[in-house]
C-alpha cells in the first residue's frame, strides 16, 4: 500500500494473507473503497476447505477453491479484518478471481468464473453441480462491522464453460452489479435479447442486477450489437454512478477505426473493440462501438478498461498493440515492436 505524501507517494504497508502458501495467488484481484479505507484481496488458488466468513483457513483440501481477504486501515495502520470465501467453496471454484467494493467499502462483489451450480438467477443458495465452470457471483456486506453473505448471483441462462464471474463491478452507491461472462454462447444481440440460443460459443454477455430491499433482480442481459465470438466481456468498467457500462472485447474482427463505425465488417481478426452503454429511463442503451485509431489485426484493444467516475473518461488497453512509439501522442503507424502495448484515452 503506498499513500501520497506531499507530491510524492511513500510505501505504508506491506500486506500478506492470513495464511499464505504456494500458488494461492494473493493479489490476482483488488478492490480499495473510495476513501481508501477498505481493500479487498483476491486470491483464487487458495485452496482451504472453509466456507463463509472466518472460516477454516489452515488445510489445503479444497484446491483452488480461492478467498478473498478483506483488510481496513485504522489508528493503527492496515490489518486483515475478514477471510472470505464462498458459502459453497469446493475445488477449482476460483472465488476471487474478480472483486468489487461499493464506495463505501461496506459491499463486495466476488467473483468465481469456475463455480459448477446449474441454479440460474438470484437465488439464496446452490443446489447442484450440474453446470461445469457456470460460474457465480456472490455478494457480502458489512453491519456493525460483522461481514455476511447476503447474495448468490448466476446467470439466469446459466450454462456449462460460461465463466460467468469472471469480471465483476459494483456502483459507488450499492445499488448496481454487473457481472461478465465472456464464454457465454448465446446468439442474441443487444439488450435482453434471446438467451436460450447457444450457437455461438465464447460470444459474452454482461448481466446487470439491481438492488431491490435486501435482494438483487435482474436488470439487463447485454450482447454485443453483432454477436461473434469475440468475448465480449473479458474486461468491464461500470461509472461510479451505475449509469454507464464499458465492455471490453478482445477478439473482435471490426475493420473499421475510430469512434462509431460498423461492427459487422470483420476483416480485421483480434483487434479488439469496446462498446458504450448508457442508462436511459427504464433502459440501456449502445452509445458507442469503439476501436483504436490505429486498428490492427491481433492488437487485443479493449484487454483492459477504467471508467472515470463521472463516466465521462475511458481508458482503454491493448497489450499486443504493436507501435514503436513513446510518451504521449507519438506515432502509431510503426508496427515493428510486436506486443509493445498502449493505452487509449477517450
Amino acid at each position: 500500500m503506498f499513500a501520497r505524501n506531499g507530491s510524492g507517494w511513500s510505501q505504508q504497508a506491506y500486506l500478506k494473507p492470513s495464511n499464505t502458501k504456494p500458488d494461492a495467488w494473493f493479489g490476482a484481484s483488488l478492490a480499495l473503497s473510495t476513501d481508501g479505507d477498505v481493500l479487498a484481496v483476491g486470491a483464487p488458488g487458495e485452496s482451504s476447505s472453509g466456507s463463509g466468513v472466518d472460516g477454516i483457513q489452515t488445510d489445503s483440501a479444497a484446491p483452488v477453491s480461492g478467498a478473498v481477504y478483506v483488510f481496513a486501515r485504522g489508528e493503527d495502520g492496515w490489518s486483515q479484518r475478514e477471510f472470505v470465501k464462498a458459502s459453497n467453496a469446493e475445488a477449482e471454484d476460483g472465488f476471487g478471481t474478480s472483486v468489487a467494493l461499493a464506495g463505501d467499502g461496506r459491499t463486495l462483489v466476488v467473483g468465481a468464473p469456475g463455480e459448477d451450480s446449474g441454479v440460474a438467477g438470484e437465488d439464496d443458495s446452490p443446489h447442484d453441480n450440474a453446470a461445469p465452470w457456470s460460474g457465480a457471483a456472490y455478494v457480502f456486506t458489512a453491519d456493525d462491522g460483522e461481514w455476511s453473505q447476503r447474495a448468490y448471483l448466476k446467470a439466469w441462462n446459466a450454462d456449462a464453460s460460461d465463466f460467468f464471474g469472471g469480471v465483476v463491478s459494483i456502483s459507488r452507491d450499492g445499488q448496481t452489479i454487473a457481472v461478465s461472462a465472456d464464454r457465454e454462447g448465446s446468439a442474441a444481440t443487444g439488450i435482453d435479447g434471446d438467451e436460450t440460443d447457444n450457437s455461438v460459443p465464447e460470444a459474452g454477455a454482461v448481466y446487470l442486477f439491481a438492488r431491490a430491499g435486501g435482494s438483487w433482480v435482474r436488470e439487463a442481459y447485454v450482447k454485443a450489437p453483432d454477436t461473434e465470438p469475440d468475448r465480449f466481456g473479458t474486461s468491464m468498467a461500470l461509472s461510479a454512478d451505475g449509469s454507464t457500462l464499458a465492455i471490453g472485447a478482445p477478439s473482435e474482427d471490426g475493420a473499421d477505426v475510430g469512434v462509431g463505425g460498423d461492427p459487422s465488417n470483420n476483416s480485421r481478426k483480434d483487434s479488439g473493440a469496446v462498446f458504450v452503454y448508457r442508462r436511459t429511463p427504464g433502459s440501456w442503451q449502445l452509445q458507442s462501438y469503439v476501436k483504436s485509431p490505429n486498428s490492427d489485426e491481433k492488437d487485443r484493444f479493449g484487454l483492459a478498461l477504467a471508467l472515470s467516475g463521472d463516466g465521462t473518461t475511458l481508458a482503454v488497453g491493448t497489450s499486443d498493440e504493436a507501435s514503436l512509439a513513446t510518451g504521449v501522442g507519438g506515432d502509431q503507424s510503426n508496427n515493428s515492436g510486436p506486443r509493445t502495448g498502449a493505452v487509449y484515452l477517450y
